[in-house]
């Protein structure tokens, strides 16, 4: 029998997210969660009007899951928009500003 492990919650305060290992964070409160990224049609669209105003934008795998996540609504905006700096200056070896 399979025991179920409880689900830890993000912490509120953005400054107790992690900064390192950003990916793997992000991967395994997914996984806790049963969330995986699945493309849709509103993808495709938001894609071709990105492109159409000129813009080249290209999540990975890690900012997919971040945006999936916001829309089940298991993270908010703001710590989503924390996760998505955080392991955007941890792929660019970018040190924090503060």
């Amino acid at each position: 029998m399979r025991r179920h492990q409880a689900v830890t919650p993000l912490p509120t305060d953005l400054d107790a997210l992690p900064t390192t290992m950003v990916s793997e964070f992000v991967r395994e409160f997914a996984v806790a969660h049963h969330v995986s990224f699945e493309r849709t049609g509103l993808d495709d669209w938001a894609e071709a009007a990105t492109r159409a105003a000129g813009d080249d934008v290209s999540l990975d795998a890690t900012e997919k899951l971040l945006v999936t996540l916001k829309k089940r609504h298991l993270i908010s905006g703001r710590q989503m928009a924390r996760l998505m700096t955080n392991h955007m200056r941890e792929r660019k070896h970018v040190r924090p500003v503060r």
